[in-house]
C-alpha cells in the first residue's frame, strides 16, 4: 500500500514536471534569472540594488536546484542519459560555487542556462538539428574555406611584404589583413598603400574576395540553408505520414463499427422474427 502512494506521488509529480505550466514557469524563471545578471554587470545599479539582485539570484538557484532534485527523483539514473539533463545538472553546480577564489570565475557560465530556453520552442529545436545535420558539409566547405585562405594569405606575404607598414610585415599579421578583408572590411587600409606600388594589386585581391567571399563563403551558408529545407521537407513528410496513419485508423475502426452494427442489427431482426413467430404460435392456439 505504502509503495502504491509513493509510486502515485511520483507520477503526479512527474505530470507536474511535464505540464505545460511548469515549462512556462521555468522559461520564465531563466529569462529573470538572465535579466538580473544583466543587472549585476552595471556597478551603478549594483551599488543601489546588489542586496535585492544577489537575493533573486539565490533563489533562482535554489528553485533550479528543486528542479532538479525533482527531476531526477523522477526519472531516477536514466535521467543522466539525456545531453541536455547532463548540462543542466553542470549548470546548477556552477552556480553554487562560492563567489571567493579561483572557482568563482566559473560561475560566469551560468548565463549559459538561456540555452535551456531551446528546450522549450520546437523552432528553435528544428534549426539547431538542421545545423547539427550541416555539419559534415559544413566541415568540409570549412576544410576548403582554410586551405584557400592558406593559399591566398601565403602568397600575398611572399608578394606584398613589407609594402603595407605593419599589415604584411609578418605572416602572422598577414593572416589578420586577409580574415580583415574577407569578412569586407579594412579595404582602404589594407589595399590602396599596396595599389598604389603594384598596380596589378587589385586584381590579386580581387580574385581572393570572388574565391573566398562570394564562392566558399555563400557555398558554407547555402549548406545551412540546405540542411534547414531538408528539415522542414523531412518534418513535412512525418507530419504527412502520422495524418495518414490516423486516417487509417480512423477508417478501420469506422468499418469495424460498421460491422458491428450490422451484426448488432442482424441480430435484432432474427429476434424480431422469432418473437413474430412465436406471437403467431399463440395466435393459433
Amino acid at each position: 500500500m505504502k509503495n502504491y502512494i509513493m509510486s502515485e506521488k511520483k507520477n503526479q509529480l512527474k505530470k507536474l514536471i511535464n505540464s505545460q505550466l511548469a515549462d512556462e514557469l521555468i522559461a520564465t524563471v531563466i529569462i529573470l534569472n538572465a535579466i538580473s545578471l544583466f543587472l549585476a554587470t552595471s556597478s551603478r545599479l549594483y551599488s543601489h540594488y546588489g542586496w535585492w539582485i544577489d537575493l533573486f539570484d539565490h533563489c533562482c538557484v535554489i528553485f533550479f536546484a528543486i528542479e532538479l532534485a525533482a527531476r531526477i527523483y523522477v526519472s531516477g539514473l536514466s535521467f543522466f542519459k539525456s545531453r541536455w539533463n547532463l548540462f543542466d545538472t553542470f549548470i546548477v553546480l556552477i552556480s553554487i560555487l562560492p563567489h571567493a577564489g579561483y572557482l568563482s570565475s566559473l560561475r560566469t557560465l551560468r548565463i549559459l542556462r538561456l540555452v535551456r530556453l531551446i528546450r522549450f520552442f520546437p523552432k528553435m529545436q528544428f534549426l539547431i538539428v538542421s545545423v547539427k545535420d550541416a555539419i559534415p558539409g559544413m566541415l568540409s566547405v570549412l576544410f576548403f574555406l582554410s586551405l584557400f585562405f592558406s593559399i591566398f594569405s601565403l602568397l600575398t606575404f611572399n608578394l606584398f611584404k613589407g609594402l603595407n607598414g605593419e599589415h604584411f610585415s609578418s605572416i602572422t599579421n598577414t593572416f589578420v589583413a586577409m580574415f580583415q578583408l574577407m569578412i569586407n572590411d579594412g579595404w582602404v587600409e589594407i589595399v590602396r598603400p599596396v595599389q598604389k606600388i603594384v598596380p596589378y594589386a587589385n586584381a590579386f585581391f580581387i580574385c581572393y574576395l570572388v574565391v573566398m567571399r562570394f564562392t566558399l563563403l555563400n557555398l558554407f551558408f547555402g549548406l545551412i540553408i540546405n540542411s534547414v529545407q531538408s528539415a522542414a521537407r523531412a518534418e513535412s513528410n512525418q507530419v504527412i505520414k502520422n495524418l495518414k496513419k490516423n486516417i487509417d485508423a480512423a477508417a478501420e475502426l469506422e468499418i469495424k463499427n460498421e460491422i458491428t452494427i450490422e451484426h448488432k442489427i442482424d441480430a435484432l431482426m432474427e429476434e424480431i422474427k422469432s418473437l413474430k413467430l412465436t406471437l403467431n404460435k399463440q395466435d393459433e392456439k
